[in-house]
């Protein structure tokens, strides 16, 4: 009788803890409406400038040069300034949630997650799967946004799929940085803050950079500099691809080292 008691009793934890463990893995969201809402509004009102870039080439030298940098064509190279500088909130937008991956480890709701039947490799890979989604919706609505406003303004349909294919060419980057949270938290969860770090010195390398002749070894040291500044130039896919793998293989790297290390 008492053993029949116990058995009803560690079925009910058991279902209550799958419950639980449902419920914390439903607090992890999407990007909230207003932030794609409001990279939507800069892309079109990036669109929309594109058409009297002439006078912002004309302008100071530093906008001159950074333009130059990207592209010989004065309005090719501000669309991909525009991109660029979007796809690095849509990369902060994907940093943050892979890490909120850490966010739930110090609040106690990976462990009620874990408490239950989900595998503990699962829970980092779902951070994963989420973050990659929402850095690729975001990219998609980035290109979307640009492309069809500067396509309205320009009277060429074919801007749309054009800036569309230069927004998600920063999807390397995207995937670079979230295989880099994931590791930071599964390898040294103290130092989780360092994808943020990274992000910015790539973001001043590459925008200060061109202005300022920063030689070509610092360049380097930005991650979107390896990703192609489309639109309007050639397209080699090779630093791209490398990037995408160490993105991948940093992920990898973080899933097994949380897989294997004691939550804190």
């Amino acid at each position: 009788m008492q053993r029949a008691a116990t058995d009803d009793l560690d079925a009910e934890i058991d279902d209550l803890l799958r419950t639980r463990g449902r419920v914390e893995l439903g607090r992890l969201q999407p990007p909230p409406p207003r932030r794609v809402a409001t990279l939507a509004v800069l892309g079109v009102g990036f669109g929309v400038t594109a058409r009297d870039v002439g006078s912002i080439a004309e302008g100071p030298s530093g906008m001159r040069k950074l333009l130059e940098e990207f592209n010989s064509d004065a309005v090719d190279g501000f669309l991909a300034v525009s991109t660029l500088l979007l796809a690095l909130a849509a990369t902060g937008a994907a940093i943050a949630l892979a890490l909120s991956l850490r966010s739930e480890e110090l609040s106690g709701r990976a462990d009620l997650v874990l408490a239950g039947t989900v595998q503990r490799w699962r829970l980092p890979m779902l951070h994963i799967a989420l973050a990659v989604m929402a850095g690729l919706w975001l990219l998609l609505v980035i290109g979307a946004t640009i492309g069809a406003s500067h396509g309205f303004g320009s009277g060429d349909a074919g801007q749309l799929p054009r800036l569309v294919g230069a927004a998600l060419g920063q999807l390397p980057a995207v995937v670079f940085f979230i295989g880099l949270t994931v590791a930071a938290v599964g390898l040294v969860p103290k130092f989780s803050w360092l994808p943020w770090v990274v992000l910015a010195e790539s973001a001043i390398v590459t925008i200060v950079g061109p202005p300022m002749n920063l030689p070509t070894a610092v360049m380097n040291l930005s991650v979107f500099h390896h990703v192609p500044r489309l639109p309007g130039v050639a397209v080699d896919a090779t630093p791209s691809l490398i990037l995408l793998a160490s993105g991948v293989a940093l992920a990898a790297v973080g899933v097994l080292a949380f897989a294997r290390r004691d939550l804190e």
